[in-house]
């Protein structure tokens, strides 16, 4: 039986709870790990994974019967649970409750790929694409706290390699 094509890429990003620097250099391979691995697991493809010790983005090419929201969810709830439950064993890791999703068209998977991979980089030499890094969290701040107005008032400031449009969520539990 046929089985349909889709060329669905989304680029996440979401902060750890209260951005409280909690990704150690320790957590982020098995962390990072497990993303790729429950993209898998869903029938999507996990492309590039990056961060900073306080917030994480992925790119991924969705399947088209994973909702974004159940993607999200997913993701952020298994990798809480292996942090919890076999890193560090205590508790006390927390995603926040929001994400940020935004469009990725085909030809700009490339140098999104490489921007998410160099986070580390961009963020330790203070050269950082900032107004992205800026309005995606103000986008996502925005959304959780309900307040559109403030994402109008944002307006359409992604870099040239993120598509139009993009979407904002919450997730039932960080």
């Amino acid at each position: 039986m046929p089985s349909p094509y889709s060329q669905l890429y989304v680029h996440l990003v979401w902060a750890t709870w209260d951005r409280t620097p909690m990704i150690s250099p320790e957590i982020e391979p098995r962390l990072f790990a497990a993303f790729a691995a429950k993209c898998s697991e869903l029938k999507c493809q996990c492309i590039a994974v990056g961060g900073v010790e306080d917030h994480v983005h992925l790119l991924v090419r969705c399947s088209p019967d994973v909702s974004l929201s159940n993607l999200v969810g997913q993701l952020k709830g298994s990798s809480s649970h292996l942090i919890n439950h076999e890193i560090l064993e205590g508790g006390g890791f927390r995603w926040q409750g929001c994400y940020g999703a935004f469009s990725v068209s085909k030809r700009s998977v490339r140098p999104l790929s490489e921007y998410i991979l160099g986070q580390k980089s961009h963020h330790g030499g203070g050269r950082i694409f900032s107004e992205l890094e800026r309005c995606q969290a103000a986008r996502a701040e925005a959304a959780c706290n309900g307040c559109e107005g403030d994402l109008r008032r944002l307006g359409n400031s992604e870099v040239p390699f993120l598509a139009h449009g993009g979407g904002l969520g919450k997730t039932p539990t960080g």
